[in-house]
């Protein structure tokens, strides 16, 4: 599982009722602190980036859409692995998890995974290559959408985008 990297999004008020239920059974099934990281948003810390209990948060207010954040922090920050599983912060496993996570990648010829039909879920495996080759793209909206103030038009953009760039609710397209 080490080639395998748990992106989690949470809320700060939400953020200390899921997340440590969530690492608790991550941890459980072999799953190092190093390959989890937790985006935080609406985050009152001061610091972009903190390392709480020995895994690593990256701490972010810039947007309402905050899966959107990210693939931006992913790119800027260096972040690129072999493969991102996106997760939702309520989730849980059970011991057949690793063992599955493996066979579908080891299985797929595709670069983006979806678990769920649902899409708020939060839920995928993406291989790194994508946030490579579409980190311009990325950047360049992200930037621009920040800069909406109002939630109804942001809402209104981001369908649009997701339609000229592929990229969607995680930032890019699991169609």
């Amino acid at each position: 599982m080490n080639d395998i990297f748990f992106a989690i999004p949470t809320v700060s008020h939400y953020y200390k009722e899921t997340i440590p239920k969530l690492l608790q059974n991550l941890k459980q099934l072999g799953v190092s602190d190093y390959n989890i990281i937790i985006f935080v948003n609406e985050s009152e810390s001061s610091q972009r980036f903190t390392i709480e209990n020995g895994v690593r948060h990256y701490h972010s207010n810039e947007l309402s859409y905050f899966e959107w954040i990210i693939p931006k922090i992913i790119i800027e920050e260096n972040l690129f692995h072999d493969w991102w599983f996106l997760l939702h912060d309520t989730v849980s496993f059970n011991e057949t998890m690793p063992n599955q996570l493996k066979e579908k990648i080891l299985k797929t010829t595709k670069r983006i995974i979806k678990l769920t039909p649902i899409h708020s879920n939060n839920t995928g495996i993406i291989h790194g290559d994508i946030f490579r080759e579409y980190s311009q793209e990325l950047i360049l909206v992200i930037s621009e959408l920040s800069k909406i103030t109002n939630i109804n038009q942001r809402k209104s953009e981001i369908i649009k985008r997701e339609k000229e760039v592929r990229i969607s609710f995680l930032g890019i397209s699991f169609g």
